[in-house]
């Protein structure tokens, strides 16, 4: 086995292309040990049942996955509330590293909610975007960065859209 000198040496003389290939086959290699070493299913139910009124929380990690908890109320037709989180320009759900996604019926309200677990990979960055749709026109409230140091989720800014005020 090389000693880890060795491959930061041959790394160093790769092309770009060669390194984004590189890291593409690190995250898939990550993203495998973290799904053979723990219970997806597991890591899910424990989300839901810490939700169970659908308030999201912000993302964790657990047993090597980030955790993203989202969800969606509706209050009328062409209305409702949701949180969800966007990580680089993807939706969790859309993300190409996504390993895993469930959604649910939300105890007692029109709407759902929804667990996603990717992999926790160390300087990911992430916004939770939580919005209101009124007669069809999404308006953001709030919006939390976040990102993954040293293993832990980080809240990085917090920001509220304060509404004009008009006359």
């Amino acid at each position: 086995m090389n000693s880890l000198d060795d491959i930061l040496e041959k790394v160093s003389s790769l092309s770009i292309s060669e390194l984004d290939s590189l890291r593409m086959v690190c995250i898939e290699e990550i993203s495998q040990r973290t799904v053979d070493n723990s219970d997806t299913g597991l890591v899910i139910a424990s989300a839901f049942e810490f939700f169970p009124t659908g308030l999201a929380l912000e993302p964790y990690i657990k047993n090597g996955f980030l955790v993203a908890i989202g969800y969606k109320y509706e209050k009328g037709k062409n209305s409702h509330s949701c949180s969800f989180l966007n990580v680089g320009s993807n939706w969790v759900w859309e993300h190409p590293d996504k390993i895993q996604d469930m959604i649910k019926g939300a105890s007692g309200k029109a709407g759902m909610r929804s667990v996603t677990l990717l992999p926790a990979l160390e300087g990911l960055e992430l916004d939770q975007i939580t919005m209101k749709m009124r007669s069809g026109v999404h308006e953001v409230k709030t919006v939390s960065s976040f990102q993954i140091v040293n293993g832990s989720v980080v809240k990085t800014a917090s920001r509220n859209r304060t509404p004009s005020k008009h006359r």
